[in-house]
């Protein structure tokens, strides 16, 4: 993308990162389809955002792109499988069952002041 993606991490200070415990490609996947799907068919101003915060019960992982929108995307041709959130569907669903926990994910557009598309969120709670 030519150097034109933004990009931050922000982990609140009280979280101890080395006991998370965190499925195999779970926050990847989400990222790779805001980075593929959202921000690469935009020609400029591409920001990603990735927030880690807690409750100090739930983890709290919002993954956030000011790209051109989910129902915009299904516009552009890809190559790829589009199987990547029944991936994620499979892994939370295995996880939850063998650890007992209820990992959830819900994803949004977010609109601007006018209602026009501006990103999408996902909001994962571990």
């Amino acid at each position: 993308m030519d150097n034109q993606l933004e990009f931050s991490v922000k982990i609140d200070e009280q979280i101890e990162e080395d006991k998370i415990e965190i499925p195999h490609s779970l926050i990847y996947t989400f990222v790779e389809n805001a980075i593929k799907h959202g921000l690469k068919p935009k020609e400029s101003d591409r920001q990603l955002e990735i927030r880690v915060t807690t409750n100090n019960k739930t983890i709290q992982i919002i993954i956030k792109d000011n790209g051109i929108g989910r129902q915009k995307s299904k516009e552009f041709k890809t190559t790829d499988t589009g199987k990547g959130l029944d991936i994620i569907r499979t892994i939370i669903t295995g996880y939850n069952q063998l650890n007992k926990r209820n990992i959830t994910y819900k994803i949004t557009d977010l609109k601007d002041e006018n209602n026009e598309i501006a990103g999408s969120k996902v909001v994962l709670l571990i």
